[in-house]
């Protein structure tokens, strides 16, 4: 008779071929089922509203963004679009040369728009950033991407 190894062992053992293969179908036919075995009932999630996925929150600044010349005194539109935003405020802050500068809203609702009449009393200068932000989580927010001028009308 002929050695042949088996896996199951590891060893060398004598095995006659239809032994042999027979142990393989059992290996494989073990292997199905624990494959394909259900889930124990304790084990199988269910989402529920409160486990469901929540999306992230985003805000993206969309004007003034940098390049703008705005005139002090006048208005203009800041606008901005939002994801996953359903409650809270959106916050306007006027920046200069990286300082915070103005409050331009203390809270808006989130329109994607807010209608803003340029303090006269601002300085001129290039150097002007808006930031929006989410009242609920200050971390969601957004900058102009670059710097835009305020100037007086008479230039």
């Amino acid at each position: 008779m002929k050695k042949m190894s088996c896996i199951i062992c590891e060893m060398n053992s004598p095995l006659n071929p239809y032994s042999y293969m027979a142990l393989r179908i059992l290996t494989f036919i073990a292997l199905i089922a624990v494959t394909f075995a259900p889930l124990p009932a304790a084990s199988i999630h269910h989402p529920t509203p409160d486990s469901a996925v929540v999306e992230e929150a985003s805000l993206n600044l969309i004007a003034p963004n940098g390049g703008e010349i705005l005139i002090r005194g006048s208005r203009t539109t800041v606008t901005w679009s939002s994801r996953h935003i359903t409650d809270g405020k959106i916050i306007l802050v006027l920046y200069s040369k990286g300082v915070k500068t103005a409050v331009i809203s203390k809270g808006c609702p989130n329109t994607g728009r807010f209608e803003w009449k340029i303090p006269e009393n601002l300085a001129a200068d290039v150097n002007y950033r808006v930031r929006i932000r989410w009242s609920r989580q200050p971390e969601v927010n957004d900058f102009s991407d670059a710097d835009f001028t305020i100037r007086d009308g008479a230039n």
